[in-house]
C-alpha cells in the first residue's frame, strides 16, 4: 500500500503510513473509481490521477478538468495548483486550454493563458509551477492523439483532417466567382468588349461577339498564365477543406496565395500592352486600342493579399472566441 504523501510502500491494511504518519485508508477510500496514471518525479511529490472511462460525465473524453481536487478528471497534487485549475478540451480537431480563475495561473510556453489558447502536444504547459507531462496521463495523451495537432504526418502516417475554419473557404469561393466576371476591357472606336479570366484561360471569345467571325490566334503565354491562375485558385479552394497547417499562423494555402498574387501582379503590370497578350485583341480591333483591367481583377488582387494572412486571422479568431 503506497503512501499518497511520501510515496513509500507500507504493509497492506495499515491505517497510517509508518514513515510520515499520513492516513493511508482515507486516500484509498477517496481513490475509488480512479486509477493511478503517474508517479512522483525526482524531488517533486506529484500524484496524477485520471477519471475512469465509465464516469457518467459525457464530455470526459473531449473535455478534462485539471486541478488538485481528487474529483477532477486529472488530479495533480501540487501546492501551486488550485482545486479546479484549468480545463483542456478538444474542439474541431484542435486542443484548447482555459484557465479556471486559478490562483497561480496557467502558462503555455511561458505566456499566461487569457481566455482559451490552442495548444499542441509539443507545447510547454504549466499549471502554477507544475509542468504538465502529457505522456504520463492516458486521458491527456488520448485527447492530443485525436487532434490534428497541426501536423500532416503523425507517427510516420499521413493524416489529413477536415478543416473547420471558414475564412479561407470564403475568400477562395469569392476568388472563383471573380474569375467568372469581366477582367479585361478592350475599347476602341468600334465598341467595347469585356473578357473574363476564364475566357482567356480557355481561349474563347466572350458571348455576343462570336457571330462577327472574330477568332483568337493560337494558344499563347497570356492564355497559359490565366489557365494556371484558374487552376491554382480551384486547388486553393479544395485545399481549404483540408487541415494543412505548417505553423499555428501559417498553412500551405497561404503559400499558394502568394503564388497566385504574383501571377495577378504580372497580369496587372502588363495589362496595357497588346504584346503581353500575344496580340489577341489585334484580331478584334485594329486601331485606337485601349486595354485595361476591370474592377473584379483589382478585388481579386486585394483578396489574394488578405489570403496571405488567412492563417493568422483564423488563429486569432479561434483563440478569442
Amino acid at each position: 500500500m503506497k503512501c499518497p504523501k511520501c510515496f513509500k510502500d507500507n504493509k497492506p491494511g495499515v491505517k497510517f503510513c509508518a514513515f510520515c504518519g499520513t492516513s493511508v485508508q482515507q486516500s484509498e477510500s477517496r481513490s475509488t473509481g480512479y486509477s493511478s496514471a503517474g508517479s512522483s518525479r525526482a524531488g517533486n511529490k506529484t500524484m496524477i490521477s485520471q477519471a475512469a472511462p465509465t464516469m457518467e460525465r459525457g464530455s470526459s473524453l473531449n473535455e478534462l478538468i485539471l486541478g488538485r481536487d481528487s474529483g477532477n478528471d486529472v488530479s495533480l497534487n501540487d501546492v501551486s495548483i488550485s482545486g479546479k485549475h484549468a480545463k483542456i478540451f478538444l474542439e474541431n480537431g484542435n486542443v484548447f486550454i482555459e484557465d479556471l480563475k486559478s490562483l497561480n495561473g496557467t502558462f503555455v510556453n511561458g505566456r499566461k493563458v487569457q481566455g482559451r489558447v490552442r495548444v499542441k502536444a509539443t507545447d510547454r504547459i504549466s499549471l502554477g509551477t507544475h509542468s504538465l507531462n502529457i505522456d504520463s496521463n492516458n486521458l491527456l495523451n488520448s485527447l492530443f492523439s485525436r487532434s490534428s495537432d497541426g501536423s500532416i504526418i503523425q507517427d510516420g502516417t499521413l493524416r489529413l483532417s477536415f478543416n473547420s475554419d471558414w475564412v479561407g473557404k470564403i475568400i477562395y469561393f469569392v476568388l472563383i466567382i471573380l474569375l467568372l466576371l469581366p477582367w479585361i476591357t478592350v475599347s476602341a472606336k468600334d465598341g467595347q468588349f469585356s473578357f473574363t479570366a476564364l475566357d482567356f484561360a480557355l481561349n474563347s471569345l466572350p458571348a455576343g461577339i462570336s457571330a462577327k467571325g472574330l477568332n483568337f490566334p493560337g494558344y499563347g503565354s497570356a492564355h497559359t498564365i490565366f489557365l494556371i491562375l484558374f487552376v491554382l485558385t480551384l486547388i486553393g479552394l479544395i485545399l481549404n477543406f483540408i487541415r494543412l497547417r505548417i505553423t499555428d499562423k501559417l498553412n500551405i494555402v497561404n503559400l499558394l496565395s502568394l503564388v497566385i498574387l504574383i501571377l495577378v501582379i504580372v497580369i496587372a503590370a502588363t495589362a496595357g500592352s497588346t504584346f503581353s497578350f500575344d496580340n489577341v485583341m489585334l484580331n478584334l480591333i485594329a486601331d485606337n486600342l485601349n486595354i485595361r483591367l476591370a474592377f473584379p481583377a483589382y478585388i481579386f488582387l486585394m483578396l489574394c493579399f488578405i489570403s496571405l494572412f488567412e492563417g493568422a486571422i483564423e488563429f486569432y479568431i479561434s483563440n478569442n472566441k
